[in-house]
């Protein structure tokens, strides 16, 4: 009698660790070293700070790159669990943790021995400015972006960061709108570190997070895993040694 027992609590055991051990879906487009190339050595510091929170709450990550808008949309939908590296304008029936996975700026990369540089709104009108379709830039940024499509260029997909900064040597755009980090992370994988530099920054850093999808009733609990499991890591000293991995500074 005593086998039986134990024998259905174990199954019972298995089946409730089945049933709770989610496959947790996320997904952006290609922003290293953020996030970088699926089942990889170096996925991307966010993909390894959501690796080891959720493995550690029982759950599995699955971590996909499509374009920012479709990304977006379809964690809107339900489709998938969350977007990596969006913020509430974003995504803005979202589910977000308390704590934010670092902030990006604006910055204008030029290749080098372009004399411009960013003094005001209005010098905007003397370059051709490209940018990455679907991002939140800011108040100010978004607006220019949204009243000025000639002067604009917005790009999407797969390795869009590489395929802009290639786009500014050749000479086809004047300036790239990009976080630094973002920038000369993939210029240095790509060896034009030497050739881009930076003309000046708009406004003040933007907190980036996973958001998780508005229809998916566990969205609260993975944020709340989420924000507790940064605060662990912080703590532990595992999250140093993850940012350290890819060149990033705490935010906190």
């Amino acid at each position: 009698m005593k086998k039986i027992v134990l024998c259905l609590c174990l199954f019972h055991l298995l089946f409730y660790s089945k049933v709770h051990a989610d496959i947790i879906t996320l997904v952006a487009d290609d922003w290293c070293p953020i996030n970088c190339t699926p089942n990889s050595d170096s996925p991307g510091y966010m993909v390894e700070i959501a690796n080891n929170v959720f493995e550690a709450a029982g759950h599995q990550v699955d971590y996909q790159t499509l374009s920012w808008n479709r990304a977006l949309a379809e964690v809107a939908s339900g489709k998938y669990v969350g977007a990596i590296a969006a913020t509430p304008k974003e995504l803005a029936k979202g589910i977000f943790p308390d704590e934010e996975l670092g902030y990006y700026g604006n910055f204008f990369i030029i290749k080098k021995g372009n004399a411009w540089r960013f003094t005001s709104m209005a010098s905007l009108q003397e370059i051709n400015l490209a940018v990455i379709q679907g991002y939140n830039y800011g108040k100010k940024m978004s607006k220019y972006i949204a009243n000025n499509p000639h002067k604009v260029t917005q790009m999407g997909g797969n390795d869009v960061v590489r395929r802009i900064l290639l786009m500014m040597l050749k000479g086809r755009i004047d300036v790239y709108l990009e976080d630094r980090n973002i920038a000369f992370y993939t210029a240095k994988q790509h060896s034009i570190l030497d050739e881009i530099s930076v003309a000046g920054t708009e406004g003040t850093p933007i907190a980036m997070h996973i958001g998780f999808s508005p229809v998916i009733p566990q969205s609260k609990a993975y944020a709340k895993i989420l924000s507790d499991g940064i605060v662990r890591l912080r703590k532990s000293g595992q999250l140093k040694i993850i940012l350290d991995k890819y060149g990033v500074n705490d935010w906190k």
